[in-house]
Order: structure tokens, then sequence, then C-alpha cells
């Protein structure tokens, strides 16, 4: 904004002064607007967290998708028992094939926990 000043005299350096609003004024206007916005914003941007017993998912959430993607699961599961034999490696491909078998047998067995649907597909886990 620019102000051109025509004459020097006190009734204009306080006219000038009375049309510019203070900092606290401007501050008390635009504070509102910004704690409403940032409300109606942080509660979509937040997250849950859920925990989630496994030994409790049955094969229908599993194969429904009601807890998550069946793979991410099953990677879980994976560094969980690799973790318990202290091995540090992975096979990626036999994790990716487990799932699928994974899921075939949850088809066929929707009332049965993942966990014993893993023993059958994979083996018996320590």
């Amino acid at each position: 904004m620019l102000v051109v000043l025509v004459e020097d005299t006190d009734y204009h350096r306080s006219a000038l002064l009375q049309s510019v609003p203070s900092a606290e004024a401007l501050m008390n206007k635009t504070a509102f607007p910004i704690l409403a916005l940032a409300l109606l914003v942080a509660p979509s941007t937040a997250k849950a967290q859920v925990s989630v017993d496994i030994a409790k998912i049955t094969c229908m959430q599993f194969v429904q998708y009601k807890i998550t993607d069946p793979e991410k699961i099953i990677i879980w599961l994976s560094g969980y028992y690799h973790g318990l034999h202290h091995s540090l490696t992975v096979d990626t491909q036999s994790v990716l094939e487990n799932t699928k078998k994974i899921e075939e047998y949850c088809f066929k067995h929707p009332e049965l926990l993942v966990l014993k649907a893993v023993e059958e597909v994979v083996g018996p886990m320590p």
C-alpha cells in the first residue's frame, strides 16, 4: 500500500495512524479463522492407533481384509517367527508364496484362526 502525505500536519498524521490497523487488531481478526481451519483439518489428518491381537484374527477376517492386507499380516508373522529363531534372513519369494497358500486355505476354513492356518500350511511354529 502506497501512502502519500500531501501536507505534513498533525491532522494528516493522526488520520493516517488511525487508518492503519494495529498488530493486535490484525492478530485478533486472523486468529479465529486460523484456529477454526486448524480444528477442521486436524481430525482428518490424525490417525487412530489400533492394537490388534494377531492370535485372534480369523481366516474370514484375513481373506476379507477386515484387519489389513493379508500380505502385511504374513510379513509381520514371518518377521516375528524369524525373530524367535534369531534368523536375520528372510526369503521374500517364499513369504509371497505362503501368503497365497494361506489365503487359499483360509477361503476353505473361514472359522479357523490365521495362526492355525499358518501352522497347517507352512508347518508348526515354535
